[in-house]
């Protein structure tokens, strides 16, 4: 039913899943130390996030993606995205929780970026190869004469 997902992206979800329940148990232990009086939901999701951050690359690095960088090299690319995420999700989280539930905006925030998270760590971070669909297209524009920038 699902053969046309690529099994990296089912890997990539469960890592997620996996990462996502420890992000959410600190969440909620933040959540209750009120760690900030003014921006208590942002500012828990925002410290649960940045740690379980080294961890998902640890995951990600050795059961996720098949790397082209070392190590330390993707390291640092994946902490700039989970970096620039964080930021990004920490001020959406903090608009979600004027409309909904802090534990729905959570959901939403983390479903909503953890897709977005899959590709800019897939192609970015670990520098695999481009799809195949991808690079024929690329192919197909060079040979009409319209060369596409790399």
């Amino acid at each position: 039913m699902f053969e046309f997902i690529p099994k990296k992206f089912w890997r990539f979800y469960a890592v997620g899943f996996f990462t996502s329940a420890i992000c959410w148990l600190l969440y909620e232990g933040l959540y209750r130390l009120h760690i900030s009086e003014s921006f208590r939901e942002a500012a828990a999701w925002a410290v649960s996030y940045s740690l379980t951050s080294v961890l998902a690359h640890y995951l990600h690095f050795r059961l996720t993606f098949d790397s082209r960088r070392p190590y330390w090299p993707s390291m640092w690319r994946t902490l700039l995205v989970y970096g620039t995420s964080m930021v990004c999700s920490s001020i959406t989280d903090h608009l979600l929780v004027e409309h909904m539930h802090h534990r729905l905006a959570w959901a939403v925030n983390m479903s909503g970026f953890g897709l977005i998270n899959f590709f800019v760590l897939r192609y970015y971070a670990y520098h695999e190869v481009l799809p195949k669909w991808f690079r024929a297209r690329r192919q197909r524009e060079e040979d009409a004469g319209h060369p596409t920038p790399d």
